[in-house]
């Protein structure tokens, strides 16, 4: 079993898992896809898979064995299926981008000039199914994951529909606010609950550490808006609007980054006490500081 205990590891695993899902191409028609899965080189949401599977997995041990954080053990099983997993929400995260763009400016442009997206997007789309299937190593894999494999293309559709809702009027804080939490705040609910199911976390520490990835996303991505020096980007697909500090309604973002920033650490310290949140709380503290 092979345990993956930082950020810098997790990361070349899930790199080393979007590899094998996307085949040379000498031709060059994919190069949309390989163009946006080097943009997300952070591997962000994927990362969330791995902690939330690692805090899952200690969150249904026996009560007084949680696991010791300094050994790999506290990782949980971070084995080909947890980056396959890992994988599929970044190759989600890329199919995203590249249907936003084309949302953006594809009535403007030839079927000839946006055939190259709509391929890599596609192929995308298809590719996250597959890395999700290297999960299933058996029939109760397949009963574990099911609902995965559904929620994974819900997630992509309400990213979609607010997005498309995005571009069809002016983008305002208020707007974006609202929008955040089906961009965003999909991924990480998505990414981290996958993480516990994969762990065979009971369905109340599921939920729990699915809400946690939800906020720790959406306070994430509004960081990044308000000064994407501190979160640098691209984050999602979605990229929001544009604040200096100074326009009507980046008071608000700033209290409703505030909001989310207070809401997911305090939910990360109420875990109960036989889950090990060591992981979880390194990657989301990263980006949640002041």
């Amino acid at each position: 079993m092979m345990h993956l205990t930082d950020h810098t590891d997790r990361r070349a695993a899930i790199d080393q898992s979007i590899e094998h899902a996307l085949p040379s191409d000498p031709t060059g028609c994919l190069a949309p896809a390989d163009a946006q899965m080097d943009a997300f080189e952070d591997r962000w949401y994927g990362r969330l898979v791995f902690v939330s599977a690692a805090a899952g997995q200690a969150g249904d041990a026996p009560a007084g064995d949680v696991p010791d954080s300094t050994t790999g053990a506290a990782f949980g099983d971070e084995t080909g299926s947890t980056a396959g997993a890992a994988a599929a929400i970044e190759l989600l995260r890329g199919y995203c981008s590249l249907r936003y763009a084309l949302l953006c400016d594809g009535d403007d442009r030839s079927l000839e000039s946006v055939t190259p997206e709509l391929l890599s997007s596609d192929y995308l789309f298809a590719a996250a199914f597959e890395r999700l299937g290297d999960s299933v190593t058996s029939d109760d894999d397949t009963a574990r994951l099911e609902s995965c494999f559904e929620t994974l293309a819900g997630t992509a559709e309400r990213s979609i529909e607010a997005m498309a809702t995005d571009v069809r009027r002016s983008p305002s804080p208020d707007a974006y606010a609202d929008v955040i939490g089906e961009t965003a705040g999909a991924l990480g609910w998505w990414a981290a609950r996958t993480g516990a199911v994969l762990a065979g976390s009971s369905t109340g520490h599921r939920q729990t550490i699915a809400s946690i990835g939800r906020l720790a996303s959406v306070h994430r991505q509004l960081r990044h808006v308000l000064d994407p020096s501190t979160v640098p980007g691209p984050v999602t697909p979605f990229p929001g609007v544009e604040c200096d500090g100074s326009a009507p309604g980046d008071a608000d973002l700033r209290r409703l980054a505030g909001k989310r920033r207070d809401e997911v650490l305090t939910a990360i310290e109420s875990l109960p006490a036989t889950i090990d949140a060591t992981a979880l709380r390194s990657l989301v503290r990263a980006d949640s500081r002041r």
